[in-house]
C-alpha cells in the first residue's frame, strides 16, 4: 500500500513513540473520571468496571473527548505522550524492533527542527517587568492555559534541568550522578550552567530537544544505514518572528522548532499567529512543498530548478541532513555530533546493554 514515507519532528525510535496498556488505559481512566463519571466503590471484576465506563463514554459529547499537552503533567512531569499506540497483541501484535525487522523497507524523509522542545519553552520572568500588556498576557496565560495546578510552563531553570536528569536516571540504569556526568560532557558542567540564567535555557533547550526527538532521529538514520532504500535528512533552522506570533515575547530566542516543518510545508501556521508569511518565509515555504511533493511523486526531492542538491543519507559514511534555511545547504556533524559523543558514553557506561 506505501511505498515511501516521510517522519517529521519523530518517529518509533523516540522512547515516547509508544506506551504500556496499563498507562493507557489508566489515563483513559482518569479522564472519565474528570468528565463525571461515577465509579462503583467496588467491581466484581476489571470487565465489569471497563463496560460501566464504556457505557458512561457513550453518553459523553464527541468534543469533550479532545486533548491537548498544555498543562498536562505527563507531558511535562514525566516527558512523555499520554497516549500513544500500544503493543496490543492484536493491531500491534509484535514490539516495534520486531515489527521494524519485519516491515519491508521504504525510501523516506526523516528530519527535526533545530530546537524542536523551544515549542514548549516559555520563558516569562523576562517579562515580568515589561507593559502592561506584557503582564496581562502572562496573567492571562498563567490562569487560562497553566490549569488544575499543573507544570505547563518550562522556564529552563537549574530546576527543569534537575527534574530532567532525575527522570533519566529514574528510567535508565544510571544514577543522578552519572546523568549529570552525561550531561555536563555534552551541554556543559551544570555548576557552571547555574551561575548563568541564559546559558542554562539553551543548554535546557538543546538537552530536552535531543532527548525528545534528536536522538531518535539520528537512530533512524542510522537504521536507514542498513538498507538500499534511499533516505533524505533534513535539519529545519528557518523560522520567523511573524510565524511565531505573540509566542515570540515569551521564549528564549527563536529557532526552527517542534511543526515548524509543517508550518512552511502545508501554509498553515499551527501557533495561530496573526501574522502571515514575510517574503522570506514564502520562498522556504515554496521551496519546502516543492521538495516534499516531488518526493511523494518520484521517491526523489530534488528539481532541476532546486537551489540545493539534496543528497541521501550516505550508507556508509558521513551522515549528512539538508539545512532549511534561506540559503539551503547540506551540513555534516550532524546535532554537533553529540549522538554519537553520547552513545560512546553510553559504552562505556553501559557495555552490556549497548
Amino acid at each position: 500500500m506505501f511505498h515511501r514515507k516521510i517522519v517529521m519532528g519523530g518517529n518509533t525510535f523516540c522512547y515516547w513513540s509508544s506506551t504500556t496498556k496499563e498507562k493507557c488505559a489508566e489515563y483513559c481512566r482518569q479522564k472519565a473520571l474528570k468528565l463525571g463519571w461515577k465509579a462503583k466503590d467496588v467491581y466484581k471484576t476489571h470487565e465489569e468496571e471497563s463496560k460501566d465506563l464504556l457505557e458512561f463514554m457513550r453518553t459523553v459529547p464527541a468534543h469533550k473527548l479532545a486533548m491537548h499537552m498544555i498543562g498536562n503533567r505527563v507531558f511535562f512531569d514525566e516527558g512523555r505522550l499520554p497516549l500513544t499506540p500500544v503493543i496490543d497483541g492484536e493491531i500491534l501484535p509484535k514490539s516495534i524492533p520486531e515489527l521494524r525487522a519485519d516491515a519491508p523497507s521504504m525510501e523516506s524523509i526523516c528530519g527535526v527542527g533545530e530546537q524542536e522542545s523551544l515549542l514548549f519553552c516559555k520563558i516569562f520572568e523576562h517579562l515580568c517587568n515589561g507593559t502592561q500588556l506584557n503582564r496581562s498576557v502572562i496573567a492571562y496565560w498563567t490562569k487560562s492555559v497553566c490549569c488544575s495546578g499543573a507544570l505547563g510552563v518550562i522556564r529552563g531553570t537549574g530546576k527543569d534541568m534537575d527534574k530532567v536528569v532525575h527522570e533519566l536516571a529514574r528510567n535508565t540504569e544510571l544514577n543522578v550522578s552519572k546523568v549529570e556526568n552525561v550531561i555536563g560532557n555534552l551541554y556543559g558542567d551544570l555548576k557552571e550552567l547555574r551561575k548563568n540564567s541564559k546559558a542554562m535555557q539553551e543548554a535546557y533547550v538543546k538537552c530536552t530537544s535531543d532527548v525528545f526527538s534528536n536522538y531518535g532521529c539520528y537512530r533512524y538514520l542510522e537504521n536507514s544505514q542498513q538498507h538500499d532504500k534511499p533516505t533524505y535528512a533534513y535539519y529545519f533552522t528557518h523560522t520567523s518572528r511573524n510565524m511565531w506570533g505573540w509566542l515570540a515575547t515569551v521564549v528564549p530566542f527563536l529557532a526552527g522548532t517542534h511543526s515548524s516543518d509543517i508550518i512552511y510545508l502545508f501554509d498553515c501556521n499551527y501557533f495561530t499567529a496573526p501574522l502571515s508569511m514575510n517574503k522570506v518565509d514564502r520562498k522556504i515555504s515554496e521551496m519546502t512543498s516543492a521538495a516534499f511533493m516531488e518526493f511523494v511523486k518520484t521517491g526523489n526531492p530534488n528539481k532541476p530548478e532546486a537551489p540545493f542538491n539534496w543528497e541521501t543519507v550516505s550508507k556508509t559514511g558521513e551522515m549528512r541532513m539538508l539545512n532549511f534555511c534561506e540559503k539551503p545547504s547540506m551540513i555534516g556533524r550532524i546535532f554537533d555530533n553529540r549522538m554519537q559523543r553520547l552513545q560512546d558514553l553510553l559504552k562505556e557506561l553501559l557495555p552490556r546493554k549497548h
